[in-house]
């Protein structure tokens, strides 16, 4: 089960890794995470856990990026994986 949170974090933060802030519906599409409701939920608790960062737009949408957090750990991810195969 672990190994599928990991794989969701390894996709979303490489999502987000070479664009800048993105609202939930675009990485939602960019991401295959349907439904794009839910979406919200797995972007607040990677800002929770400090992997990404939030703000609001000028029209109140939610916006994400990569935090330095976020970086060190898709690094680390990605580092287990090579390891691991």
């Amino acid at each position: 089960m672990k190994h599928g949170r990991n794989e969701l974090k390894l996709k979303a933060l490489g999502i987000f890794e070479n664009r800048g802030w993105l609202n939930v519906p675009a990485w939602a599409t960019l991401a295959g995470y349907y439904p794009i409701r839910s979406a919200y939920t797995v972007l607040k608790r990677f800002h929770r856990w400090h992997l990404l960062e939030c703000r609001l737009d000028a029209r109140g949408l939610l916006l994400y990026r990569i935090s330095d957090r976020g970086r060190a750990r898709l690094a680390w991810l990605r580092n287990g994986r090579e390891i691991s195969q």
